[in-house]
């Protein structure tokens, strides 16, 4: 059986997101001569992209994504590997993707093993300080390692007025649960389908599904 791809420059991308642990982030306006301080928590993850990326750049070849779209940012000119940066405080409550259009790409032929193997997600958590942005601890994980699976849902979401809205992370203490794994992410995934009121053609999307997880299954060491 084959060895799933792994990013080249992995151990050199884990190694400079964690030198960025404990530095500290001033935004600085200039009007009329003078210099001054800002801090806008919506746009934290916004200024921390513009920052990391030029390093990611120089240090890596990683290639930006489209503006508001999936990925973030590419390992290089190849695309074969895809990187999303989420960011929090206290407790994670980003959206990992709009849980209808998620099923909806996995789907297409291809996408459970780029959502799931191709794809990593390097997340950040800070505080905030005056008018500072500390960086205070960062993960590396895969799309199965960050949702709950012992929630209401099959697995845990953000939901407006009865409709499945957000896929969101569970708990942070969660994340490195060993229990979690591909195979019981694309479980919880067929859960949804089965039991989500707002699923249409729901055989047909567990069928496409499950068929790329058994030829996975088939060719790679799961």
């Amino acid at each position: 059986m084959d060895v799933l791809p792994i990013y080249s420059k992995e151990n050199d991308l884990i190694r400079i997101c964690k030198s960025f642990v404990g530095q500290s982030v001033k935004i600085t306006a200039s009007f009329m001569g003078s210099s001054i301080l800002i801090i806008n928590t919506n746009t934290v993850g916004d200024i921390l992209q513009s920052i990391f990326l030029p390093i990611f750049k120089e240090e890596l070849g990683f290639v930006e994504g489209l503006p508001q779209q999936f990925p973030d940012y590419y390992g290089d000119n190849t695309k074969d590997f895809y990187f999303e940066q989420k960011v929090y405080t206290n407790s994670p409550g980003f959206d990992l993707a709009n849980f209808a259009s998620y099923i909806d790409q996995l789907c297409k032929d291809g996408a459970v093993f780029d959502k799931l193997f191709r794809t990593k997600y390097l997340i950040w958590e800070y505080s905030i300080n005056g008018f500072e942005i500390i960086i205070k601890n960062f993960h590396y994980l895969n799309i199965w390692n960050i949702p709950s699976y012992t929630g209401v849902h099959p697995i845990s979401l953000q939901v407006k007025r009865g409709m499945w809205y957000n896929i969101r992370p569970g708990a942070v203490s969660g994340w490195t649960d060993q229990s979690k794994t591909p195979g019981l992410f694309i479980k919880h995934i067929i859960e949804c389908i089965n039991v989500c009121d707002q699923i249409r053609d729901k055989n047909e999307k567990i069928e496409k599904i499950n068929k790329q997880w058994f030829d996975l299954s088939e060719k790679y060491r799961l």
